[in-house]
């Protein structure tokens, strides 16, 4: 399977440089590699958060997790 924060940043790919002032998620980490792809995806509501109100970067994802994004991210005319 896909780690969380990996299929963030390959699904955030063409994101222009995204400012990343604070944590986006308690376990989400603005000094990560992958944090300005998370505030993106955050920013325009493209994921959930786990129960505990993280976000679970090494959590996997199930292809129902893949698809939600891919259509959270067409409907917000996110697709070049």
């Amino acid at each position: 399977g896909i780690a969380k924060d990996t299929f963030t940043f390959t699904a955030g790919k063409n994101v222009a440089s995204i400012r990343v002032t604070s944590n986006p998620f308690p376990d989400a980490f603005m000094d990560q590699w992958y944090a300005q792809y998370v505030q993106y995806a955050k920013n325009h509501a493209l994921v959930d958060t786990l129960s505990d109100g993280n976000f679970g970067p090494a959590a996997g994802m199930t292809r129902a997790d893949v698809a939600q994004l891919f259509y959270r991210y067409h409907n917000a005319g996110l697709f070049n």
